[in-house]
């Protein structure tokens, strides 16, 4: 009967330190994923007509400064807007 709580204790701590390695290395997957995704895909939302430069992430800004610059329709041609 005395090993039995301290046992428990250590399944329940080595529970825990499993959850979290899974955890930590399904941050990892994700975000080596991310990352190789970021090279390959383009994602191409068709942005509202009075978006603003100075909110959102960077590639948004690139595109709302893009569209800004040039037409919403010469801007999906050049991107590939409507296509499937």
């Amino acid at each position: 009967m005395m090993f039995i709580t301290p046992l428990l204790a250590l399944i329940n701590e080595s529970y825990k330190l499993r959850r979290v390695f899974g955890a930590v290395m399904e941050l990892m997957i994700m975000l080596k994923l991310t990352s190789f995704l970021e090279g390959c895909v383009k994602p191409i939302i068709k942005l509202r007509r009075n978006a603003k430069v100075d909110r959102g992430p960077p590639k948004r800004r690139r595109m709302v400064k893009l569209i800004k610059r040039i037409s919403d329709e010469v801007w999906a041609r050049m991107i590939g807007y409507g296509k499937r």
